[in-house]
């Protein structure tokens, strides 16, 4: 009866414990400094901002990525000209980088993105999308509109991927599913497209943009009609000329969007939150909003700590009767 009971009590306690660490657990944003050349951390509740990893001298880091199993990677503008993987270094909590892919040269990759294990990469200068094993980081092909211009923009959404041409300010679309590759021209619109440099999927499947030429966060529907703009970061910051990076994390409903040192937490409607900025971020480049670790994986691992310890006292049982 008491072996019962205490086995139910230890159980009972690792659970409150697991439902209580599953519900304090909260994503965290990563920001590419692209001057201090490194990543920052910043706690999203608190605002607290910690360095995460460190690049190697004049990488010059553009946009963030995750895979499927939580590894990180960044396209360099600098460096090998690039992507790299965030790997530990030894003797130190902050993570190095290691290459990844081959150079693609010119002004290196632009926007990165994975999907069904796969590395989609803007290639800029190469004027393709340059597809990767997930894996091996070999190169599988390039996909592109015919006579494209540069490509820093890109998006993938579904079986959808998005581009822009950066100085043409055009938006083409394809279905990845469907071979060989077709290209449809979305939008043409240099009024309001200035230039921009990287894109987000909205909440209603819209392209969210930032401008390069301007403080402007132009917005589109799937269909390519100018919505007007998420927001002028010129009015979160008087010194700002330019607008860098547009993250949407849905579980939050919200956008990021970087500029000068500085990193804005906005509503789906563009209404400033919050204003994360540290003197670890010098250049705020790429971002990437780390989800919180899934409550069923959390579960996993208890289950698994709840077997370990009933078995422990079966097997204490057994000793005692003999």
């Amino acid at each position: 009866m008491s072996r019962s009971f205490d086995v139910c009590f230890v159980c009972a306690a690792l659970f409150l414990l697991l439902f209580d660490q599953t519900c304090q657990a909260t994503p965290y944003l990563l920001v590419n400094g692209q001057s201090s050349q490194d990543v920052v951390r910043f706690d999203l509740d608190t605002g607290a901002a910690s360095l995460y990893a460190t690049y190697k001298p004049n990488a010059d880091p553009r946009n963030l990525a995750m895979d499927a199993d939580g590894n990180i990677y960044s396209s360099l503008l600098g460096g090998n000209l690039n992507v790299v993987k965030l790997v530990p270094q030894t003797g130190t909590h902050l993570l190095t980088t290691v290459d990844f892919t081959a150079s693609i040269g010119g002004d290196g990759p632009g926007q990165i993105q994975f999907y069904n294990g796969e590395l989609y990469v803007a290639g800029d200068e190469s004027r393709v999308i340059h597809v990767y094993n997930g894996s091996t980081g070999q190169q599988i092909g390039t996909l592109g509109a015919a006579q494209s211009g540069n490509i820093r923009a890109m998006a993938i959404t579904g079986n959808t991927m998005y581009y822009e041409e950066a100085f043409q300010n055009r938006v083409h679309e394809t279905d990845l599913t469907q071979l060989p590759t077709t290209w449809t021209t979305l939008l043409d619109d240099p009024t309001n497209l200035q230039k921009a440099i990287n894109m987000t999927i909205g909440p209603q499947g819209d392209l969210v943009f930032a401008n390069n030429n301007n403080t402007l966060i132009p917005m589109y529907n799937s269909a390519g009609t100018f919505l007007g703009n998420l927001a002028d970061v010129k009015t979160f910051d008087s010194t700002l000329t330019n607008a860098w990076d547009v993250t949407y994390y849905a579980p939050l409903n919200e956008y990021f969007v970087s500029g000068g040192n500085e990193v804005f937490e906005l509503s789906a409607t563009g209404a400033l939150l919050h204003t994360f900025s540290s003197p670890f971020l010098q250049g705020a480049t790429g971002l990437l909003v780390v989800p919180e670790p899934s409550s069923i994986a959390l579960l996993a691992i208890g289950a698994l700590g709840l077997v370990a310890i009933v078995r422990r006292r079966w097997n204490a049982s057994i000793a005692d009767r003999r």
